[in-house]
């Protein structure tokens, strides 16, 4: 990955990030309740720490943003030049094909850990994955690579028609549109807040999965909103990501309702491999 200038606040938070996932490392594996909880570790210690401008990824909408208030007083950058704006530059790679592409993006850690629950059960049910990829660290084209893929987004762009999601999904969406995805299983699912943003309780899965729509994929992993013997129902205001009284992917709610979140993916991987994701 390229980036630059690197500011020293951010250079300090990676090498405690490192530190950490050191000790993680050496640990036996971590149950999902136990990742979770490193994953807020994280969010507190490090993420305070890094500059705006120097995240790995963040969406064009708040570019202009950044830029514009890089050199203002009690910026976390207060040098006489604002720093570039600089996407990762992704390179060539191998993609290894006939498995499950799992991407997703994330501000939090919240989306990357469920991503990393929904694999850990597809492949507990024999199904092959790839690992998780933030889609901000990936080109586009790799998609097509894949017998079927599984999405996820967080919604921070609440009552937004587009850019919902906030993160390195708004960059490519229009990428996305451009493949040819035909007849490729795709499943969305999303992370939300049903508590305190109840009127647009995960709105990006909808803008995530009609993107993939458009280019010919067979969108599968419909929720019913009242849940199902698998799946725990849900409670909110209103969700643009409702259609017929289903959900257009898997909701998740870490937030207010993290203890349904392991109960809730075992259901839907088990509904997706029925509807032939393989």
């Amino acid at each position: 990955m390229i980036y630059e200038k690197f500011d020293t606040r951010t250079a300090r938070a990676i090498k405690k990030r490192k530190l950490l996932l050191a000790h993680a490392n050496k640990r036996p594996p971590l149950s999902y309740q136990s990742r979770r909880r490193f994953s807020f570790l994280w969010s507190v210690v490090a993420t305070p720490m890094l500059s705006p401008q120097n995240t790995r990824c963040f969406s064009v909408a708040r570019k202009k943003h950044f830029e514009q208030t890089a050199t203002s007083p009690g910026s976390f950058s207060s040098i006489n030049t604002p720093i570039k704006y600089l996407r990762p530059v992704s390179k060539e790679r191998n993609v290894r094909t006939n498995v499950v592409g799992i991407f997703m993006s994330t501000s939090t850690g919240n989306t990357d850990q469920a991503a990393e629950c929904i694999r850990d059960n597809l492949i507990s049910q024999d199904v092959e994955t790839s690992v998780v990829f933030d889609v901000g660290d990936v080109q586009v084209k790799e998609m097509k690579a894949y017998t079927g893929l599984v999405v996820g987004a967080p919604t921070w762009n609440t009552g937004s028609d587009t850019m919902r999601s906030g993160t390195c999904w708004d960059d490519v969406l229009e990428d996305i549109r451009a493949l040819d995805l035909k007849d490729k299983k795709v499943a969305v699912f999303g992370l939300g807040d049903s508590s305190h943003f109840s009127e647009n309780f995960c709105d990006a899965i909808e803008e995530i999965h009609d993107t993939f729509a458009t280019t010919g994929a067979e969108m599968i992993g419909y929720v019913a909103v009242k849940g199902t013997n698998d799946i725990h129902g849900y409670t909110f205001d209103h969700s643009e990501a409702v259609r017929d009284d289903k959900f257009l992917g898997l909701p998740l709610d870490e937030d207010n309702e993290f203890d349904y979140t392991e109960g809730r993916v075992k259901g839907w991987t088990k509904q997706l491999i029925s509807e032939g994701l393989q």
